[in-house]
């Protein structure tokens, strides 16, 4: 499969399967885990809401390699990836990407989430963009071959 190609897979796989594991860790040395809720872009960079109080943003704020796992238990697909997270500062930009988070999450989702219900509220200084640029990607499928065996496939998609 040729990089085009695979890159194109990949973000497919993780546009639609929004929900993903994110993983910081703390200036202590230790680690969190929490699922976000992503939007990816033809470059492959990911963007999500937190509240700017959460574990996650406080970790990554001080430690700004994090790793990201999206999959699909039916597919046994996954993908991982290790990259660098920032605060995305400019407010155009933030304000476009959390118009384009929350209508992408409220078109699947019909109930208000965390982010839309302290939008709701007023409550923008609560929240955060965060911008994930990936230094690697990797696509792999668990799925069994025809003949029943089992033989993952990884592909380096960056």
């Amino acid at each position: 499969m040729s990089s085009k190609a695979l890159t194109a897979k990949a973000r497919d796989f993780i546009h639609k399967n929004r929900a993903g594991a994110l993983a910081t860790v703390s200036k202590e040395s230790v680690p969190h885990v929490a699922v976000v809720y992503s939007l990816i872009e033809p470059d492959l960079t990911l963007y999500f809401i937190t509240r700017v109080e959460s574990v996650k943003y406080v970790n990554l704020t001080v430690n700004p390699t994090v790793s990201m796992s999206f999959s699909n238990e039916k597919t046994m697909i996954t993908v991982q990836l290790t990259g660098r997270a920032e605060v995305v500062d400019d407010l155009k930009e933030y304000q476009d990407l959390m118009y384009r988070i929350l209508t992408l999450r409220h078109s699947k989702h019909f109930s208000a989430n965390p982010p839309m219900q302290l939008l709701q509220r007023g409550a923008t200084s609560e929240l955060a963009v965060i911008k994930v640029t990936p230094t690697k990607m990797v696509y792999a499928n668990f799925k069994p071959l025809s003949s029943g065996k089992y033989k993952p496939f990884f592909s380096e998609v960056i």
